[in-house]
């Protein structure tokens, strides 16, 4: 089962990325770096950003 988050937070979790993005070499790498907290599985925000863009 997957979770699901709420559509307000998705599109906060993909702002924060995208405001980051010039400062990382990949939407990746912003994607982790905007973590809270730091997870040892690849975020889940780079699917939404890379997928919305």
């Amino acid at each position: 089962m997957t979770k699901r988050y709420p559509p307000e937070v998705r599109e906060k979790a993909v702002r924060l990325v995208l405001e980051r993005l010039d400062e990382f070499e990949s939407a990746y790498a912003a994607a982790r770096a905007t973590e809270d907290p730091p997870s040892s599985q690849p975020p889940t925000v780079i699917n939404v950003t890379t997928h919305n863009s």
